[in-house]
């Protein structure tokens, strides 16, 4: 009965879809997606969004044409399975109820984070550190990033009807679908919702390690995303090509998780500091200085009172 209360309380099922095995869902930086959804490219690999999906052009020439994708986003593992045990779509919520009716709390989505609406944004561009591994591994993922959005939407917020899209070089712990377990991993992202997404190669990079993340408007509708381990001296980038990503106006400094659900899930300390550094915006091509604000749209409370901290426009750390 308690287990039963719990669910009504906590989700509210929408109308009803026939949906896959949750064995089918696959985890990117914005939630769950259906893998048949999310696809990864050779790195140089240039990807063009239409209305009807997504085309992703190999730098050998070879071009692989994507369907739109046609299933729901999902906060959590566990809300992709009582979705799928419901036979629909289910609202999300931080608060869970364990199979013995207990209470759970688990992170997932954004806990800190910085944002600006920059206006026409040509290119951002950052370096990040790489903190040590997780004190304690259980499966769980982190995501931190610098990103460009072309609106103001924030996992795991309610998910906008309109067209989202983000570009972000990503530094990932745990699994997602693009690889990746109980080591630092970096990848380039494109992310939507309803399209696809797309990820370009995993390349295994190391605690200490420094990373330069790279997003330049490359043409009236197309952005370069590189991400560059500059101790290794190695990259894994795309291009992607869009109207919808004429303008990405809001900037992102960010950290993400999925299934984190107790402290020690983090990177212990003294490295349980993210630090972004040499943060340069340019607008309409000049070099312009951030506007940092404290964003407040991610989980509420965040996990071990995550949070952002400006020290000045070309430098912010996330503690946790």
């Amino acid at each position: 009965m308690l287990r039963a209360l719990g669910l009504l309380a906590l989700f509210a099922v929408a109308a009803a879809t026939a949906l896959p095995l949750s064995s089918d869902y696959v985890l990117t930086p914005a939630g769950y997606q259906h893998s048949s959804c999310v696809h990864g490219v050779p790195a140089g690999s240039e990807v063009v969004r239409s209305d009807e999906g997504l085309t992703l052009i190999h730098p050998d020439g070879t071009i692989i044409r994507k369907d739109k994708c046609s299933y729901p986003t999902f906060n959590s593992m566990r809300e992709v399975k009582q979705a799928a045990a419901a036979g629909g779509a289910v609202g999300g919520n931080r608060v869970l109820i364990n199979d013995d009716g207990n209470v759970e709390e688990t992170a997932n989505g954004w806990q800190a984070y910085t944002k600006q609406n920059a206006g026409n944004v040509t290119a951002y561009l950052g370096t990040f550190n790489i903190p040590a591994a997780p004190q304690d591994y259980n499966g769980q993922t982190i995501f931190f990033f610098t990103g460009l959005q072309n609106i103001d939407w924030v996992p795991p917020q309610t998910r906008p009807s309109e067209g989202f899209d983000i570009i972000q070089p990503v530094a990932q712990y745990g699994p997602s679908s693009a690889g990746g377990g109980n080591y630092w991993t970096l990848s380039s992202w494109y992310v939507t919702l309803g399209t696809g997404t797309v990820w370009s190669p995993l390349i295994r990079i190391n605690a200490n390690d420094t990373i330069f993340g790279n997003m330049t408007r490359t043409g009236p509708e197309s952005w370069y995303i590189n991400s560059l381990d500059q101790t290794l001296n190695q990259k894994t980038d795309i291009t992607v090509t869009k109207s919808l990503l004429t303008t990405q106006p809001w900037i992102y400094n960010t950290l993400e998780v999925y299934e984190l659900s107790k402290c020690t899930h983090f990177p212990a300390a003294p490295n349980n500091v993210l630090n972004f550094r040499n943060l340069a915006l340019y607008v309409s091509g000049q070099l312009t200085s951030a506007n940092w604000q404290i964003g407040t749209d991610g989980q509420n409370p965040p996990l071990c009172s995550a949070v952002a901290k400006i020290n000045s426009p070309v430098s912010v750390d996330i503690v946790f």
